[in-house]
C-alpha cells in the first residue's frame, strides 16, 4: 500500500484482503499515523462495545483542568 487507501482499509476490517494485502496495508499503519487514526475511528463505529467510554473528561484531565 503505498498511498492512503480508505477502501482498503475497510477492506482490512471486513477481512476482504488476501494475506499478502492484509502484511502491505499493516505495514502501512506502522508508518502512517492518519491511517491507524483511521483504522481506530472505523473500528470504534463499526465494534462499539468493545471501547469503553471513559466516566471523565479526558481532554479536559489531559488540558490539567480536572
Amino acid at each position: 500500500m503505498a498511498q492512503c487507501d480508505f477502501k482498503v482499509l475497510a477492506g482490512l476490517l471486513e477481512n476482504n484482503l488476501d494475506l499478502d494485502s492484509q502484511l502491505e496495508v499493516l505495514g502501512h499503519l506502522d508508518e502512517c499515523p492518519i491511517c491507524r487514526d483511521m483504522i481506530y475511528r472505523l473500528s470504534r463505529e463499526r465494534d462499539n462495545g468493545y471501547f469503553r467510554d471513559l466516566p471523565y473528561d479526558v481532554e479536559r484531565v489531559l488540558a490539567g483542568r480536572a
